[in-house]
């Protein structure tokens, strides 16, 4: 393709792009073409830290936790996608009282299970029933590369 030729192909696929962008945008859909892969599921809007980054403690929500039949549901509606369930966006998950029982409902309905903690609730015991429970991963969330920038924070 000559400079000229591949210029107007640029072009066109901006405008193309464009206009289906702008196409989509005014004529949404009811519902997602294709399932999701991963889903974030907030259990929690608590947490036990106070990080300087985190808009926690500027949050008008209700602190409050999410039931287990709420979250049955959710489960129940995500079954057949086979999406990662990442049980975590704004609150710390481990503080859940029901997080071990959340685990094993993701698992039995063959989804997978992933959670991002700050850890300082991960003590051995529940450490271990979150394993046998069939947690597929945890991400431990730490801010700060030395112990004077993370107490900092």
């Amino acid at each position: 393709m000559d400079k000229n030729n591949h210029r107007k192909w640029e072009e066109n696929s901006r405008k193309y792009n464009y206009l289906h962008f702008l196409y989509n945008a005014t004529h949404p859909q009811p519902h997602c073409s294709s399932p999701p892969h991963q889903v974030y599921i907030e259990l929690t809007n608590s947490c036990n830290l106070k990080c300087t980054h985190c808009p926690q403690y500027t949050m008008r929500r209700e602190k409050q936790f999410m039931s287990t039949e709420l979250f049955e549901k959710i489960i129940e509606d995500l079954r057949e996608s086979q999406p990662f369930i990442d049980l975590y966006l704004q609150g710390e998950p481990l503080m859940h009282p029901k997080i071990v029982e959340i685990v094993k409902i993701v698992k039995a309905n063959g989804l997978l299970p992933r959670i991002t903690t700050n850890t300082t609730l991960l003590k051995r015991a529940k450490a271990g029933a979150l394993i046998e429970a069939g947690l597929d991963k945890i991400e431990f969330s730490m801010s700060g590369a030395s112990k004077k920038t993370y107490d900092s924070i």
